[in-house]
Parts: structure tokens; C-alpha cells; sequence
């Protein structure tokens, strides 16, 4: 989820939907208070990485769907929450977010057998889901 210093954002936290837990995941560098490695503007924490894979794992086969926001070019690479991310696409329901000059590279990995929803369209399914964890 964004984080924002003055309406600027600075970065993401990793937020486990069910337990309501977040953790820093990346800043930009001149904001990051943790070391961690650098990818593009943003600085990543290694410690929201797991917390992320964390809750990927806690949800596979005991929740309707899981949430998954997002699968970026790290995960496509192999890196981030990527393992966790292809075990939940085998096992169940998944809403992945994911940007739009990268979604030709999604397919490619993952395939075509995905629903594909519109921002709106996801806020109308989730409810009040997000909403419930101040976001």
C-alpha cells in the first residue's frame, strides 16, 4: 500500500489484509531508514519482502481469494514474493494487481487464463475490504 510524506509518495508498505500487519517495503532512497538493495528510485526492504511471502502463505487454501498487490518487474524476474506469488495462481483464487506497461510481460510468464478487471471494477468487488484496514 502507499505511503505519502506531504501528499509525495515515498514508498509501499507490505500489509497482511487479515492480521491488519504492515511492514515497510520500499522507500525512496533518500527516505529509506533500513539498508536493503536498490531498484530503480525506490530502496527495498528485504524484512517487507518476507512479510509479504509471509502473508502470500498464511492465505494459500485457507481464504476465497487472495489479494496480491502487486506483482511487479521483480517478481516477473524471479525476485520479490515470486515463489509464493506462483503457488497461489496454482492453488486458488487470486486478485493480482498489476501495472499496465507490464501486463504483456505478465501473460507471457503466467499465461492468459486470468480474468482481466479495471480498477473500478476490482474497488466494486473488494468492498469494503480495503476500506476495513484504513486504506
Amino acid at each position: 500500500m502507499p505511503v505519502f510524506k506531504q501528499e509525495i509518495k515515498i514508498g509501499t508498505d507490505a500489509l497482511n489484509v487479515h492480521t491488519g500487519e504492515r511492514r515497510t517495503l520500499t522507500r525512496l532512497e533518500k527516505y529509506a531508514d533500513f539498508s536493503g538493495r536498490a531498484v530503480g528510485r525506490y530502496v527495498i526492504n528485504d524484512k517487507g519482502i518476507e512479510h509479504g511471502k509471509r502473508a502470500i502463505e498464511m492465505a494459500i487454501g485457507k481464504r476465497d481469494f487472495i489479494i496480491i498487490d502487486e506483482v511487479g518487474p521483480l517478481e516477473l524476474r524471479g525476485g520479490g514474493w515470486a515463489e509464493e506469488v506462483e503457488k497461489a495462481f496454482r492453488k486458488g483464487n487470486v486478485i493480482a494487481v498489476i501495472r499496465e506497461n507490464i501486463k504483456e510481460k505478465f501473460f507471457e510468464k503466467y499465461g492468459e487464463n486470468f480474468t482481466r478487471v479495471g480498477k473500478n471494477d476490482l474497488v466494486n468487488m473488494l468492498g469494503g475490504c480495503y476500506e476495513k484496514n484504513g486504506i
